[in-house]
């Protein structure tokens, strides 16, 4: 094994490693930017949700237009 076959296999080595960080790197980066969306709108959707419920005629629970 020659210098220039070291160079070659310690370049792939490299080429390798930095894609698989730059991999992991996204991957969590994505994986936390969708939890902390799913959380705002879980969030809104329950504010939504309480102000709706806090209006409710109770008379009227079996309204199918209730839900609307």
């Amino acid at each position: 094994m020659n210098t220039n076959d070291i160079f070659k296999l310690l370049q792939t080595v490299l080429l390798f490693s930095l894609g698989i960080f730059i991999g992991q790197t996204a991957s969590s980066f994505l994986q936390n930017e969708a939890f902390y969306r799913r959380r705002i709108v879980l969030e809104k959707f329950q504010h939504d949700l309480c102000d709706h419920l806090s209006e409710v005629d109770c008379t009227n629970l079996e309204d199918p237009k209730l839900l609307i």
